[in-house]
């Protein structure tokens, strides 16, 4: 959804369409037809590109976010007299497929832009 959205309002600066609002766009331009960007494709590109690249980071992240945030609770749990052992975090592979597929369509959106 997030990405349609961003999608939509990319497409919105490329074309001076505005999709939801009567007259205004909801989100002007950062630049002048002339500036930075030769034209309003390679502005909308490279924030697809700004968007793909993120996407990216933040996926090679999440599992090291995952092992933390376990072993942090199984610190704390120490601390407050609890005996265990440290349990690995579980591999969640429906939400590894969803952002391997969200991925891979932002990849291919970027390429096409």
């Amino acid at each position: 959804l997030t990405a349609m959205l961003y999608m939509a309002i990319s497409l919105e600066l490329l074309y001076d369409l505005p999709l939801w609002s009567g007259r205004d766009l909801l989100l002007q331009p950062l630049v002048e037809p002339c500036g930075t960007y030769p034209c309003k494709a390679d502005h909308a590109g490279s924030e697809v590109i700004a968007l793909v690249v993120t996407e990216f980071v933040m996926m090679m992240i999440k599992p090291f976010l995952k092992l933390a945030v376990v072993y942090l609770r199984h610190r704390v749990k120490h601390l407050l007299g609890v005996k265990g052992d440290f349990l690995w975090p579980e591999f969640q592979i429906q939400d590894d497929a969803v952002n391997v597929v969200y991925f891979s369509a932002l990849l291919w959106m970027s390429l096409s832009t």
